[in-house]
């Protein structure tokens, strides 16, 4: 590609948003959103075409670095995003709007699921699913009455409010 396709693309672009912003009057910020989604679209289906088994590599001979790092930084994102679901289960969990051992094993796969997605062996990642299964089952098991604490919380909040609204203002000779 020349030095001056280089410069072309960019000017293009700028051209065609300006264009659809002014004659569909959608927002800029659509625009963008649409205009990044079509970039990371044509990353993923570039990336599945160079990934072992894709249509320019089908034998998996030669795998270009940036396959390698994508893989990388997207499983320790998955990993990092399933330890941010356990803290949030573990929150939930003790503010009482889920029971407390149902959040702990929910907690304890959504960890361990991360520690599969980083570490690809076969034990790990059994290991993992038969956390996850037994989270499972035991929220199965426990059943909706387990985590009604929220809820008693809940009607014991709304009986005190209740009970502060009816009760009689004083009278002005009393003040």
């Amino acid at each position: 590609m020349t030095k001056q396709a280089k410069l072309l693309i960019p000017a293009l672009v700028v051209v065609a948003v300006s264009a659809t912003i002014w004659y569909s009057r959608i927002s800029l910020v659509w625009v963008v959103a649409l205009v990044a989604a079509m970039l990371v679209n044509a990353f993923i289906a570039a990336y599945e075409d160079d990934i072992p088994g894709g249509f320019n590599n089908p034998d998996g001979t030669s795998i270009p670095t940036y396959v390698r790092t994508v893989g990388r930084i997207s499983k320790i994102v998955c990993a990092l995003l399933c330890g941010t679901v356990a803290i949030v289960i573990l929150a939930a969990a003790a503010r009482g709007a889920i029971d407390w051992i149902t959040g702990m094993l929910f907690a304890v796969a959504s960890v361990s699921l991360g520690a599969a997605l980083l570490c690809p062996r076969p034990a790990v990642q059994w290991a993992a699913l038969l956390v996850a299964f037994v989270a499972f089952a035991c929220a199965i098991w426990r059943g909706p009455a387990a985590s009604n604490t929220a809820l008693q919380a809940d009607e014991r909040l709304a009986t005190v409010i209740a009970k502060r609204n009816m009760a009689p203002a004083p009278l002005a000779a009393e003040r």
